[in-house]
């Protein structure tokens, strides 16, 4: 198994994919990166945590070019209802929570905060916020795309998870897969309302505003510590985009 450290991007952790790496680095200016050593999750933490200064990126020297600013807009809004959902963590593992926000034919109409946990990582953090976007759309019981910035948390509940339960929720190398209670949630309530909801990948972190939305949202919720899911009464864009860590 392969570990990455990210110390300076998007999400900061540990990572054992090199995609979930590139999606916390991907147009972070002065990201801090690094294939780790490790052969464990253990010496990974433990390697992550050292603290030492990472000397050079996963991938060849580029040359330097002007940082492209992103307008801050609406690019996947479709006739309908469309949810944004997204995850933070600060360390990997480490704490977590997860934002979700609601568009009804492209106006905004809920914003919700919550699913902090001090035992949490990234991908948890992602989950927490597609498996509240799934209970709302069966709720509601209207067609709806969620759009979410991980492809693991796609992948995994709309491809992995059909293997998974026909080798006793293992992986192919017969160990249980990470996340997999939750993972079980997502996937379960995901089969039972599939002719409703189409799951959807968008790039983060680059204008996109319902993916800044609830990036806001997540954020909001780890710094205040809110664990129970509560609507986010202050509509007000600007004065959203300005919660950070």
């Amino acid at each position: 198994m392969k570990f990455y450290g990210v110390w300076k991007g998007h999400n900061v952790g540990i990572f054992e994919t090199w995609a979930e790496c590139q999606e916390q680095i991907k147009g972070f200016k002065g990201a801090v990166y690094k294939k780790l050593n490790a052969k464990d999750r253990s010496s990974a933490e433990s390697e992550f945590k050292s603290g030492y200064e990472v000397s050079q990126s996963l991938s060849k020297p580029k040359k330097k070019k002007t940082a492209k600013k992103h307008k801050v807009r609406n690019l996947h809004l479709n006739a309908g209802i469309n949810f944004f959902c997204d995850g933070a963590c600060q360390a990997n593992p480490g704490p977590s929570s997860s934002g979700v926000v609601i568009y009804k034919d492209g106006i905004l109409k809920k914003l919700y905060t919550g699913s902090f946990k001090e035992k949490g990582s990234n991908n948890i953090g992602e989950l927490e916020g597609i498996l509240f976007c799934l209970n709302k759309i069966k709720e509601i019981n209207r067609p709806s795309t969620i759009y979410t910035d991980s492809q693991y948390s796609i992948d995994a509940i709309t491809k992995w998870a059909f293997s998974w339960e026909n080798n006793n929720w293992c992986k192919s190398d017969g160990e249980v897969a990470e996340n997999i209670e939750l993972v079980k949630e997502c996937f379960f309530l995901y089969k039972e309302i599939k002719n409703l909801v189409k799951i959807e990948k968008v790039k983060g972190h680059i204008g996109e505003l319902g993916n800044e939305l609830s990036d806001r949202m997540a954020i909001n919720a780890f710094l205040n510590k809110i664990s129970d899911w509560v609507a986010y009464k202050n509509h007000n864009i600007e004065e959203i985009l300005k919660i950070e860590y």
